[in-house]
């Protein structure tokens, strides 16, 4: 019984930390972001196919402060949203071009 209610005290306490934006680091200590949260719509060319949109989105998810990133070829633009405290608008816009696309300004 008591192994069970730890079980559910250290489930309930991670549920608290993730939904705060409280992220555990590897040495298990808890570091608060103060998040700055964006979404946005970014204009590019040279997207064609599904392929390109999973280059893409691969690329900036390996950003940190990218919470998502959705290309569309059809769309011709990249909807991210991103904590603008960690990671810049330029950043990613820097990244869609490393992999061979052209960001619209």
């Amino acid at each position: 019984m008591r192994r069970t209610v730890n079980m559910v005290m250290a489930m309930i306490y991670m549920s608290i930390l993730l939904s705060c934006g409280n992220t555990p680091t590897e040495d298990k200590t808890v570091v608060k972001h103060n998040l700055n949260l964006v979404e946005m719509i970014i204009p590019v060319e040279g997207m064609t196919c599904e392929g390109c949109e999973n280059t893409v989105n691969q690329q900036l998810l390996k950003l940190q402060g990218l919470q998502s990133a959705q290309a569309s070829h059809t769309l011709k633009q990249v909807r991210i949203k991103i904590d603008t405290n960690i990671t810049s608008v330029e950043e990613v816009e820097r990244n869609i071009e490393q992999v061979g696309y052209t960001v619209v300004k």
